[in-house]
């Protein structure tokens, strides 16, 4: 196989393709329903924002670069906390399976008395 080929098929990349087709369908819907992207083209017109949009779209992106920068460490985080919380669940039906075992044998024991 050869360098190209292996490079290619290896990479988990984004999805171009995916994404080229919502542009399309995005563009078809431009052409054919102009008053959207006026409408679209008016809305990112900075000039006609309140101040009130200034200060939710500051607070958004404050929130979306908090999230990136500690994203990542939670998801790491929650990786190692999970497989601990699966561990202690297998340990606490191992613990009730042995106790019902037991209750099991005294059960049985006391039968084996009564006869």
């Amino acid at each position: 196989m050869s360098r190209h080929l292996k490079r290619r098929t290896d990479r988990i990349g984004f999805a171009w393709l995916e994404l080229l087709f919502v542009l399309a369908v995005l563009a078809l819907c431009f052409q054919v329903f102009p008053i959207l992207w006026f409408r679209l083209v008016s809305a990112a017109d900075v000039r006609n924002w309140t101040a009130a949009v200034w200060l939710s779209l500051n607070v958004a992106i404050v929130i979306a670069l908090i999230a990136i920068r500690v994203g990542a460490e939670f998801r790491q985080g929650w990786r190692h906390f999970k497989p601990r919380q699966h561990q202690n669940v297998v340990k606490k039906q191992l613990e009730m399976k042995e106790e019902r075992a037991l209750y099991e044998r005294m059960r049985e024991a006391r039968k084996r008395q009564i006869i």
